[in-house]
């Protein structure tokens, strides 16, 4: 007790560095709030994903990168190889394109999706349709987008007769079919896409001279799972390791030979960003 007297007394006799101390403190738990009510938002805010319980992520785990992305061929050889533990595997790649309308050069951030992408998170469409795995199947056949909700509002002025139309984009006309649910955000927390087109459109989107779908060794896909009914986390990543050995004995250019396919949960996964 005579201690707590003995500060009271020694921040009354400084009332000028007591204001600026309790000023101070306001002001960082004002800010702490403002930022904690930001990633609640944004980040912590519930997605309507169908059972999201059975939504694992996957990560490429080597003994620099623990939670390296995929690769293109990294995803094709999990979904050959994983059909007895998952229902689907996706994959999403962020991507920048440009759109040209009526002369006015935009740039703009988008999703390379799957074309199961939509089914396997169990999310469906405001307009029109999703993206389907028909519309993903030889690189560059399949000019279609699906246009990200605050896109449409701020771009199409949220006119219901957009699909069908075309976006000029990476220099190509694509149809646009559908228009995502305001409440999905896309694939990267606080990061709304403009569009998500085919992954089989990567290349044209990005310009790129090289083939990213054959490239081994290009990490920039995130891949997510869905579980089949009573398959456990456990009995997944057996099945995922098995696929990791296989590819070691093949000594393929590209693969970390003390790589491995690795499956944390995706509510752990989120939580551990936060924390980290």
């Amino acid at each position: 007790m005579s201690s707590l007297r003995y500060a009271l007394r020694r921040l009354f006799k400084k009332p000028g560095f007591t204001l600026i101390a309790i000023l101070s403190l306001a002001i960082g738990i004002g800010a702490n709030t403002a930022i904690f009510t930001l990633v609640n938002a944004i980040i912590l805010r519930e997605v309507p994903l169908k059972d999201p319980s059975q939504l694992v992520e996957v990560y490429l785990r080597t003994p620099d990168f623990p939670h390296n992305i995929l690769s293109y061929p990294d995803y094709d050889d999990l979904v050959e190889g994983s059909g007895e533990v998952f229902e689907g595997v996706l994959a999403s790649k962020l991507v920048i394109g440009q759109t040209d309308h009526e002369g006015v050069i935009e740039t703009i951030v988008g999703e390379a999706v799957s074309g199961n992408y939509f089914q396997v998170l169990g999310v469906g469409s405001h307009l029109g349709r999703t993206i389907l795995p028909e519309d993903d199947i030889a690189p560059g056949a399949h000019a279609v987008v699906v246009l990200g909700y605050p896109y449409w509002q701020s771009r199409f002025g949220a006119d219901p007769s957009v699909v069908g139309r075309s976006l000029h984009l990476a220099g190509r006309d694509f149809e646009i079919i559908g228009v995502s649910p305001e409440s999905y955000p896309g694939n990267l927390r606080g990061l709304a896409p403009s569009f998500y087109a085919p992954r089989m459109m990567v290349n044209i989107i990005q310009g790129n001279e090289n083939d990213e779908l054959q490239a081994r060794g290009n990490h920039g896909n995130f891949g997510k799972a869905r579980l089949r009914p009573g398959v456990s986390l456990t009995e997944a990543q057996t099945v995922v390791d098995a696929i990791s050995e296989h590819l070691r004995k093949q000594d393929l250019r590209g693969w970390d030979p003390q790589g491995r396919f690795y499956l944390p949960s995706t509510v752990l996964t989120l939580s551990n960003t936060l924390l980290s």
